[in-house]
């Protein structure tokens, strides 16, 4: 009869690379500390590695003083890149853009809380593509984007589009 052998405990591979046998493919997901997003008016993830391809944004429970959009901006070592973005996102037949950060959601009510996700991927040189998917209190919403980054990618900030402040929720990062 063959010995079994008991399968390893969680602890002992999570964070750990995982490489498919044959094909030279390494799969390392890193997840970021959760923040609160229940003051200030943006929310920086910074010092992002240089060899990211991938960067999932979650939302949990996000809230603004006020009936902003949701939006997220990219930035190198230079700073938080504040031009060149093609950005949109629907909700129904209400649409809303911008050439300064990736939009989220175009339309909410103060008392909206928003649960999603959000994903950056790496085009090659210094271009990223972003697409999102939101809900909220009232209505959902898709976003999608692109923007050229004057170097590579560092850091992610959350931000209201206007001058609203957090006041609710959490938000996390998860790059590989």
């Amino acid at each position: 009869m063959p010995v079994s052998t008991p399968p390893p405990s969680w602890a002992s591979i999570k964070n750990k690379p995982t490489t498919i046998q044959g094909l030279g493919i390494t799969d390392n997901i890193n997840q970021g500390a959760s923040v609160a997003s229940t003051s200030g008016s943006a929310i920086d993830f910074l010092s992002i590695p240089s060899w990211v391809k991938r960067i999932t944004i979650l939302f949990n429970g996000v809230s603004f003083t006020g009936t902003n959009w949701l939006t997220v901006q990219a930035g190198t070592a230079g700073g938080i890149a504040s031009t060149g973005y093609v950005s949109g996102a629907n909700v129904g037949i209400t649409t809303g853009g911008a050439t300064d950060r990736f939009v989220l959601n175009s339309t909410s009510a103060a008392t909206d809380t928003r649960q999603g996700i959000a994903t950056l991927c790496h085009m090659g040189g210094n271009v990223w593509a972003f697409s999102s998917v939101t809900a909220w209190n009232s209505g959902s919403s898709t976003g999608a984007g692109v923007v050229t980054l004057g170097g590579t990618l560092d850091r992610v900030r959350i931000l209201p589009f206007g001058a609203d402040t957090f006041d609710a929720g959490s938000i996390n990062i998860m790059y590989e």
